[in-house]
Parts: C-alpha cells; sequence; structure tokens
C-alpha cells in the first residue's frame, strides 16, 4: 500500500504484532514497518509482554491455571483464545528485537511501559489521589523504565529503532 521509505516515522503501538500468531507473518510485518521507513526514521513498536502478562495470572486470572492452554502458553507465548479474550504471543524482549536485524536498523531504547505497576490499575489510580506519592512513583519509574528487569516484568513494553 506504501512505497518504500516513505515515513519520516513509524508507529506500531498497541500491540498490533502480539496479535499475529504466525512467526512467519509477525517477521513479515516488522519487515513492513522497517520497508515504509525513510533512513534515519524512528520506529515505535508495542508489543505485549509474555512475562508481565504471566504475573497478572496470579494476581488476577487464577482460574486461568486450570486452563489447557496455561503451560504451553507459559513456553511458548501464544495464546490462541478461548477464555475470555483475543489470541495474542506474548513476546519476550529478546524475541521483539530479533524481529529488526541489525543490519537494516539501529535499537534506540527498549522501555517497559507499565513496569513493575503492571495488573495493579486500582492501586495505580489510589496512588494518582495523592499528588506527592504519585510523583514519586512517576519519578521512580522513568529511572527504571529502562531496566531489562521491569521490562520483562511489564505487561507491554516497546522498542524504539532507527532505520539504517
Amino acid at each position: 500500500m506504501f512505497k518504500d521509505n516513505t515515513f519520516d516515522a513509524v508507529v506500531c503501538l498497541g500491540g498490533p504484532l502480539s496479535h499475529i500468531m504466525s512467526k512467519a507473518e509477525r517477521q513479515k510485518a516488522a519487515n513492513e514497518l522497517l520497508r515504509i521507513a525513510k533512513p534515519k526514521a524512528k520506529i515505535f513498536v508495542s508489543v505485549m509482554g509474555r512475562l508481565g502478562i504471566y504475573a497478572g495470572t496470579v494476581k488476577l486470572f487464577h482460574s486461568d491455571l486450570e486452563a489447557d492452554f496455561i503451560e504451553d502458553w507459559a513456553k511458548t507465548g501464544n495464546y490462541y483464545g478461548d477464555y475470555g479474550f483475543l489470541p495474542f504471543h506474548g513476546f519476550r524482549p529478546d524475541e521483539l528485537e530479533k524481529l529488526f536485524p541489525s543490519s537494516s536498523s539501529r535499537i534506540v531504547a527498549k522501555v517497559g511501559l507499565e513496569g513493575f505497576a503492571s495488573y495493579a490499575r486500582k492501586e495505580i489510580d489510589k496512588l494518582r489521589r495523592n499528588k506527592k506519592r504519585w510523583e514519586k512513583w512517576i519519578k521512580i519509574h522513568f529511572s527504571i523504565c529502562e531496566e531489562p528487569e521491569t521490562i520483562g516484568a511489564s505487561e507491554h513494553y516497546m522498542l524504539i529503532l532507527e532505520k539504517k
């Protein structure tokens, strides 16, 4: 649909790559993001993080531990639906990076979006009501959001690349 080297920036946010179940199709989609970006363009890609979502099972989705899919999902990251959510692939950080070869792009940043607040929406809402505590939390979050542990623990994370 778009010509090669069309865009100054490419945005793929909200986890659309996570909803592509075929590894080959995910690679094809990543190649398209690179293809349509101009040289030196920034590419922003967010995905659902496998480990962060798995931790969400302990916090919110206990009944999933009785489901047939859970052990395979923990190993592969593939969830095929039928248990209250649409199919998705939960990425490990290194897995997302491999979709974007260093020969065609350079990683500018890796960011855990929710970090250790993944699946803590009610607690975050309470925290926001106290300006001093909220500002402290945000300061801490931004100081650690690029740490590998924070990225791995996040429900969603983002890779920011620059096309070569």
